[in-house]
């Protein structure tokens, strides 16, 4: 005859397997679940605080140079471009390309 046995919950059958181990076993187990636990909800906590201090400073950190060289590239920029205007007013108006040319002559015919 065959027997049949009712289904057990999921506690049912953590109670009855509690009582296998002694007690001192239990709290072991029970002290290194809690003690596991407890590690990992802080080394997430506070490895995202460290992560964020590290990200936000390399990007400020990173950020600041390179506005502060983009900014001395655009002032190299502007003062040649006001270094050439300057030296087309005193050519006569004579792109770069004619520069040495005599001030107020016309530059020589281009061939084609």
């Amino acid at each position: 005859m065959a027997e049949q046995f009712e289904d057990e919950t999921f506690a049912e059958r953590v109670a009855a397997l509690q009582e296998m181990f002694p007690e001192p076993v239990r709290k072991m187990v029970s002290s290194a679940a809690s003690t596991t636990a407890w590690t990992v909800s802080n080394a997430y906590t506070y490895g995202g605080k460290l992560l964020w201090i590290l990200a936000s400073s390399a990007l400020v950190l990173g950020l600041i140079p390179q506005y502060e060289s983009d900014q001395e590239q655009m002032q190299a920029q502007q003062a040649e471009s006001i270094r050439m205007q300057h030296q087309q007013m005193l050519t006569g108006g004579a792109p770069s390309s004619q520069m040495g040319a005599v001030p107020g002559m016309a530059p020589a015919p281009q061939r084609s």
